[in-house]
């Protein structure tokens, strides 16, 4: 699968939070709790397709994703960029040259989410303000999380104590409050910058 691993995930109190099992000798393990969600080879034209469950998502739209990397920056990081139309298969994962290829604009994106690859520290969320409250925020969240364990990256996605305050009632909302930090300090909203 291009280099990435299929991954799935489940939610439960069965094991610690994080816990990894090995598909092959762990089999017993893999039907524990709910499944939050799958990631695996598309033959859409893709480079992953993502299955997130209806019970994480309540009413989010279908959304497709577009990966762009940044293996270069201080610290590398990687982004995923969702769209919420038919263009693209839901759930499917392009990369940056087939979304050039395709002439998308990138004003058509719903929302967007940027994370570092050593370790999983979330830099940013976004929602465009038309789109806000349809739970894209958190279908980011599960995409990027599915995408960094893809990948076989250190550590889990998780937030630090630096958030705007729309982030912050954002966060307050979220089910793996264990991965969010507290608040520390508040930062400028981006529709501001």
């Amino acid at each position: 699968m291009n280099g990435l691993f299929a991954v799935t995930a489940r939610c439960g109190n069965d094991f610690a939070d994080g816990t990894h099992f090995d598909a092959e000798s762990d089999v017993d393990h893999m039907s524990a709790g709910a499944p939050l969600y799958e990631l695996t080879p598309t033959e859409s034209g893709g480079l992953a397709h993502l299955n997130i469950t209806s019970e994480q998502l309540g009413a989010a739209p279908p959304l497709w994703f577009c990966w762009v990397d940044e293996p270069g920056a201080h610290p590398a990081a990687a982004n995923l960029v969702a769209y919420a139309d038919e263009r693209v298969p839901t759930g499917t994962i392009i990369s940056a040259m087939q979304f050039a290829s395709m002439n998308n604009r990138v004003d058509e994106q719903v929302g967007a989410i940027r994370w570092y690859h050593d370790g999983g520290l979330i830099h940013q969320i976004y929602v465009a303000p038309s789109r806000r409250r349809e739970n894209i925020g958190s279908a980011l969240l599960l995409a990027a999380g599915a995408w960094h364990q893809a990948h076989g990256w250190p550590g889990r996605l998780h937030a630090d104590g630096r958030r705007t305050d729309l982030g912050q009632k954002f966060a307050a909302g979220q089910q793996f409050a264990q991965r969010i930090g507290d608040l520390r300090e508040t930062m400028p909203d981006m529709d501001e910058q």
